[in-house]
């Protein structure tokens, strides 16, 4: 399983770990700990920092399969407002 920030840049490393290797290991994004990055940031309230300057933004829907709508959407709409959630909003206690 894979996590890691909710930006175009860990989106890509997905899509390219999945393209590379998914033929040999069953490789999927750890989606329920995506959802509780996305719920944190809402139930905390948190400013989102902004997405890096130079991020690759070639993405494929290869990473947004295994969302249902509603997060898929959400997910969207986080990189569509240039924001990022970094994995490390997340601790032992919310996994």
């Amino acid at each position: 399983m894979y996590l890691g920030d909710i930006d175009y840049e860990g989106i890509v490393i997905y899509e390219s770990f999945y393209k590379y290797f998914s033929n040999k290991y069953n490789v999927k994004p750890f989606v329920n700990g995506y959802i509780k990055m996305i719920d944190k940031v809402e139930v905390l309230d948190f400013e989102l920092p902004l997405t890096k300057d130079g991020q690759n933004r070639n993405i494929q829907d290869i990473f947004f399969a295994n969302f249902n709508l509603a997060y898929k959407s959400r997910i969207h709409n986080i990189l569509e407002d240039n924001l990022y959630i970094p994995q490390e909003i997340l601790n032992i206690k919310d996994l």
